[in-house]
């Protein structure tokens, strides 16, 4: 599960915390075939799972990136919100077209032609009152065909924001940006030791944890 993905659950009312059985039915009798690294993920992903909220999968990502990917998550939060109030209205005004009515902001009634009184009432005004009619539901009708398109595309549009495939892009390359700047404090001591036992500093490498780390994070944006 990703972080895209966990954020889509974590906003939706049925949310169990299930991560442990899960995980433990997923790895029954396998455990000596795993890889160190499969099961790291494995476990990375049971605890993103096991978030009931945002603010509970925030909290559950490494301090260093926590800040910088903090408000990011957030207004994912917010497009899983605006994309479930668009589908919503789509489906509403679609029941409109099958029931041949119209949502509030296409209601309304058909203009009226103020006429002379030697004409009103006549065989020309009722003409021209229907011919007003007619053209005021044939704009109705096709304003309700372009709101649902525009609808439609509305949601499809939020669908791609909230894609996995968006998500690799747009994490990733906050965490890819982010990182050197926690690996350059995070550097161990290269010590070298001289035929008489002297010991010295020869170089600094970042720390094999701060890499591993860094790793986890940037796949757990997909």
């Amino acid at each position: 599960m990703s972080l895209t993905a966990a954020v889509t659950r974590a906003v939706s009312p049925a949310v169990q915390s299930i991560a442990a059985a899960m995980f433990d039915a997923a790895n029954t009798g396998t455990a000596d075939f795993i890889g160190q690294d499969l099961h790291r993920r494995d476990q990375s992903h049971a605890e993103i799972m096991a978030c009931n909220s945002v603010v509970d999968l925030i909290e559950s990502i490494p301090s260093d990136y926590r800040n910088v990917l903090a408000d990011p998550l957030n207004a994912l939060v917010q497009l899983v919100i605006k994309r479930a109030n668009s589908q919503s209205t789509l489906a509403k005004w679609r029941e409109h077209k099958a029931a041949n009515t119209f949502p509030p902001h296409l209601r309304g009634s058909p203009p009226k032609v103020q006429l002379v009184a030697e004409v009103a009432g006549s065989d020309v005004a009722r003409t021209c009152q229907s011919a007003l009619e007619s053209a005021f539901k044939d704009f109705q009708n096709s304003s309700l065909d372009a709101s649902i398109a525009a609808k439609k595309d509305e949601v499809l549009a939020l669908d791609r924001e909230l894609s996995p495939e968006h998500a690799w892009t747009t994490l990733r390359a906050i965490v890819a940006a982010h990182s050197p700047s926690v690996l350059e404090r995070n550097k161990l001591p290269v010590i070298a030791t001289a035929a008489n036992g002297a010991q010295s500093v020869t170089a600094w490498e970042v720390s094999a944890i701060a890499r591993g780390i860094r790793d986890s994070v940037l796949e757990d944006c997909v």
